[in-house]
């Protein structure tokens, strides 16, 4: 996905793109990535950190998010007991929603393979379902034929809404 929205921000030429991982392995590999893809220009509007999603960084303004990524769970080949959790995953997800711009989105994959991790698939659904239908719309995008499968919550910001 950085590499989706970096050729996105290549493209218009401007804003910044914000990587946030618990785990360090995580980030090193993020910023390896970017650095391949992008110029050192471009690299310059990259900010890579190593920390829980629960705090989004206070640089980032209201409404000015293009698009908001969650990847949830842990990174596979790392340590799994380092992982997000349904408590950290709900306060980010209510602090995201503010700094998502009209047209904006949210997007989160969610996965499902141990218990704790339906845990918070289900607070990941039990949040975007609280977002104001008169300002988003929120589709959850499931597989029918996989009971452990992963799922996507997408909630794109309806443009006009104030």
């Amino acid at each position: 996905m950085a590499s989706a929205s970096a050729k996105q921000k290549k493209e218009s030429g401007s804003g910044e793109l914000w990587c946030l991982d618990i785990q360090e392995t995580a980030t090193k590999k993020t910023h390896e990535r970017l650095s391949g893809f992008l110029s050192p220009e471009e690299m310059t509007r990259v900010r890579v950190r190593q920390q829980s999603h629960k705090s989004l960084p206070p640089e980032i303004q209201e409404r000015s998010v293009g698009i908001i990524t969650y990847n949830l769970g842990w990174l596979p080949g790392s340590d799994k007991r380092v992982v997000t959790l349904p408590e950290s995953t709900s306060s980010s997800l209510q602090a995201a929603a503010p700094l998502v711009r009209p047209g904006g989105a949210i997007v989160v994959t969610c996965y499902r393979d141990r218990r704790e991790a339906r845990e918070e698939t289900e607070t990941a659904i039990r949040e975007m379902s609280k977002l104001d239908e008169s300002k988003w719309n929120v589709v959850l995008h499931d597989h029918l034929n996989r009971a452990n499968g992963a799922c996507v919550i997408s909630a794109l910001r309806r443009f006009g809404e104030s």
